[in-house]
């Protein structure tokens, strides 16, 4: 059974309710947002493009829209929760809003020693030889005869 296709909005009122409504669902960008709001007017029309521009106006006024605040909750999000690096933040934002965000949005919830501890960790081959030139494991022994002549 398919869902009934819900009816085009008219009014700036009725608009904003819906938009007020899927913010409180869950955090949106401007775009996406956008993008929910066309799918509910009459888009061809004038009035249609009018109506969507006021109510994101009417919505960015009254502070429930903001993307730099909303890359700053969902890259904190993402960082604390679900454990993504930065790039991985950044790409999901831009994959998400179609909104042109730089690693500047969501990197400012990361700072210079959130990721002290893969520098301990160490990733792939070769990943002793950086931990031991960072001064990870000071009292390790050399593995060879090789190592200890330093060659």
């Amino acid at each position: 059974m398919a869902f009934a296709r819900g009816r085009k909005l008219e009014t700036e009122t009725e608009l904003y309710e819906y938009a007020v409504g899927a913010l409180g669902r869950r955090m949106r960008s401007v775009a996406e947002l956008k993008r929910l709001m066309r799918a509910r007017v009459e888009i061809e029309t004038e009035i249609g493009k009018t109506l969507v521009e006021l109510v994101t106006r009417r919505l960015k006024d009254n502070g429930y829209l903001n993307d730099a605040k909303y890359a700053a909750a969902y890259s904190a999000f993402r960082r604390d929760n679900e454990k993504y690096g930065r790039r991985r933040v950044v790409t999901d934002l831009k994959m998400r809003s179609g909104a042109n965000f730089s690693s500047t949005h969501a990197g400012g919830v990361w700072g210079k020693d959130d990721f002290h501890h893969l520098e301990k960790v160490g990733r792939g081959r070769g990943s002793a030889d950086r931990v031991r030139r960072r001064g990870g494991m000071k009292n390790e022994r050399p593995k060879t005869k090789a190592h200890q002549r330093g060659h």
